[in-house]
């Protein structure tokens, strides 16, 4: 890569070729008078003082003349001659800059003492006023707040610190007809640096007042209303909600605001659903939907965060041009109607399960067989949950006769081996289990790693639930019923029915049985 030569400024070079002509013109008178001198001697020439003055002159012009254009003359022609393309170029350029920005926006021109020196076509527009009754004139002819000198004085304060003021003035035609504008002042310096004049650019904000005025009607009337609402803008995302919404779902509005409706959604929310919407929103789509969203901050009894269900009525909004600007989410807290509709679909399904159980324990098969096959059902209860180790489980323990122990009879999913070890055997009145053998009801483990320590070690078990129930029959203790859940299983009122009329369904099958199973031969 190759470089420009570095050229010499003006000063050093105009310093070089003085020194230079300088040299020449005493080499010159140097060598003149040794000529004249030889010439005196060998050819006995004799020139008198005013024909040796001119000879010298003659010949040093004719010498200076080319060596002060190379040096002197050519340099400054040169630097003159790109100081005034630059000084051109640069004229032109603001010319056009100024052009630009005089079209673009409201400009004016005002002395130091205020009164106006220029103004443009689309300043005397937006005044109503012509550009002679404008000028020589302040500027309260269209605002009296520049006769205000709690108005100025912040105004002139920032223009001495050399900085531009901006904010909204609020200003009025010469017809009366009040409008905003965005200004910007700025003090323009002559070549001296002594302030010289000042440029006001405005940029017409009335517009904008009006939608910030709108903005505050549509906010309070969302306000007013006992909906939840949101809206949206083209593309999906939140650009305001209404108080109701915010004091429900504990979400503020400026935490929503550019954010996309799903992050108010549930984890376990329907994708499918989630996609739907989002969809109707870009759009611009009517769309009805429940969605399972949470709550902002708020945990439940489990820990977790809290859930609500929401009805969303959703309608695209559109401008007078009819062109698609966003939507209006319509949304109603259905959780009470929802929670019952499960309820009542949770109370079928256990009853299908309840009959399928009295179905296989009548069955002409063993008795083992038959408690195998009522576990498998239990297992596919609604609500179990399966983040244990993958698997849903559980067992029946049976109370050995004579003993205050029960031993394991019935497994149904995996188990470690430490597990299938130590817990053969449980001793009444021992961990959870054991008590719970003890006290004869049914009770439910909301949060447990389970009085089977080894089992929570081996399998490094996370925290999970139990249904615990005993199998008993006119006070005497017959087993236990045990299954492993999600933590806080399910407690409505049918599945703690289902749980003891199962236990009833065992223990009844127990008894009826000629032979005790424990001390029945394999």
């Amino acid at each position: 890569m190759t470089t420009a030569p570095v050229k010499p400024p003006f000063k050093q070079s105009f310093l070089y070729g003085f020194v230079t002509i300088s040299a020449v013109i005493v080499s010159i008178n140097t060598l003149v008078i040794a000529a004249l001198f030889l010439a005196q001697q060998q050819w006995a020439m004799a020139l008198t003082t005013t024909q040796s003055i001119l000879l010298s002159t003659l010949l040093i012009c004719l010498v200076l003349t080319p060596l002060i254009h190379f040096f002197l003359l050519k340099p400054l022609r040169l630097e003159v001659s790109q100081l005034q393309t630059h000084f051109d170029e640069k004229t032109h350029e603001n010319q056009q800059l100024f052009e630009a920005l005089d079209d673009y926006a409201p400009i004016s021109l005002s002395d130091l003492s205020g009164r106006i020196i220029y103004a443009n076509t689309w300043f005397c527009e937006i005044t109503g006023y012509s550009e002679r009754e404008l000028l020589q004139q302040e500027h309260n002819i269209i605002n009296l707040n520049y006769q205000d000198p709690k108005f100025m004085r912040p105004v002139w304060r920032t223009l001495n610190q050399g900085e531009a003021w901006k904010g909204d003035v609020c200003d009025s035609t010469k017809q009366g007809r009040i409008y905003w504008v965005d200004n910007t002042l700025i003090r323009m310096y002559g070549p001296d640096g002594r302030p010289k004049q000042y440029i006001a650019i405005r940029r017409d904000a009335t517009q904008a007042k009006k939608n910030e005025a709108n903005q505050l009607v549509l906010q309070h009337l969302l306000n007013t209303n006992t909906d939840m609402l949101m809206i949206t803008d083209a593309t999906g995302y939140i650009t305001t909600i209404n108080s109701t919404l915010a004091h429900f779902s504990g979400w503020q509005q400026e935490q929503l605001i550019g954010q996309l409706p799903e992050i108010m959604s549930s984890p376990y929310t329907d994708a499918n659903k989630l996609a739907e919407m989002q969809q109707s929103l870009q759009q611009g789509q009517a769309w009805n939907g429940r969605l399972l969203n949470l709550y902002h901050k708020q945990l439940s009894d489990s820990g977790e965060p809290a859930e609500y269900w929401v009805e969303i009525d959703i309608t695209p909004l559109h401008s007078p041009k009819n062109e698609f600007i966003g939507c209006l989410q319509v949304q109603q807290d259905i959780t009470a109607a929802v929670l019952k509709e499960q309820s009542l679909l949770l109370e079928n399904a256990d009853n299908a399960v309840y009959l399928e159980i009295v179905s296989i324990l009548q069955q002409a098969l063993p008795l083992k067989i038959r408690f195998t096959l009522a576990l498998d059902c239990l297992m596919h209860l609604k609500g179990l949950g399966r983040q244990i180790n993958g698997m849903i489980k559980g067992g029946i323990y049976l109370k050995e006769p004579d003993k205050d122990q029960l031993q394991l009879w019935v497994l149904q999913g995996e188990f470690s081996d430490d597990f299938m070890h130590h817990e053969q055997e449980l001793a009444m009145g021992a961990g959870l289990f054991g008590e719970t053998v003890t006290s004869q009801k049914l009770k439910i483990a909301n949060e447990c790693f389970c009085d089977l320590h080894y089992e929570a070690v081996s399998d490094d078990m996370k925290t999970h639930g139990h249904y615990l129930v005993p199998i008993v029959l006119e006070g005497n203790t017959l087993g236990l019923l045990f299954l492993y859940t999600q933590r806080y299983p399910v407690e409505a009122p049918s599945r703690l029915n289902l749980l003891q009329q199962v236990s009833d369904l065992l223990a009844a099958s127990l008894v009826q049985e000629s032979t005790h199973p424990l001390l029945t031969t394999p």
